[in-house]
């Protein structure tokens, strides 16, 4: 029997690793199924072809999903910059959960890190223009053009953005 590698990636917890393998990542139940620490991996055999999952263990929760901040980093009715590459985020910290955005205002190009958020609004610090945070959506003058918002999740007290989802 011959076996091809594949490398996918995945978290550093086990089972939800194991998870993985059933969500799409592999499309048969694995044959074998083992954990190596040394290597942060865990490797499934399946019907003759080997399944490389390493846990990149900080950044990288899958390929579109990254770690932002702990919950406890963000006050509730608060906000946090995050920078990526090359966007630059917001993260809320609402009474409906948290919430990202594309940092800057869409009308000065001034960053809302330094806004007021109130509920589900923030309001920028350079001219008052307000934004519904958990869709984006510019709540009126001087503001007319929406941000653009990210997916999030929250695990294990971690705060996750889809960055390529925006």
């Amino acid at each position: 029997m011959t076996s091809s590698v594949s490398s996918c990636l995945a978290i550093a917890h086990i089972p939800e690793c194991m998870a993985n393998l059933y969500k799409g990542n592999i499309t048969k139940r694995p044959v074998n199924a083992r954990y190596d620490p040394e290597f942060s991996s865990l490797t499934a055999v399946c019907e003759g072809t080997i399944h490389r999952f390493t846990a990149l263990r900080r950044t990288i929760m899958s390929e579109n999903w990254v770690i932002a901040c702990a919950t406890a980093d963000i006050d509730e009715e608060d906000v946090m910059r995050f920078d990526y590459e090359d966007k630059s985020l917001c993260i809320y910290n609402t009474p409906q959960g948290f919430f990202a955005t594309d940092g800057y205002c869409t009308h000065a190009e001034q960053h809302l890190e330094d806004g007021i958020v109130i509920d589900c609004t923030v309001e920028c610090p350079l001219h008052a223009g307000r934004f519904d945070v958990t869709n984006g959506k510019a709540l009126g003058a001087p503001v007319y053009d929406d941000l653009k918002t990210y997916p999030v999740k929250v695990e294990n007290y971690n705060v996750y953005v889809n960055v390529d989802a925006g």
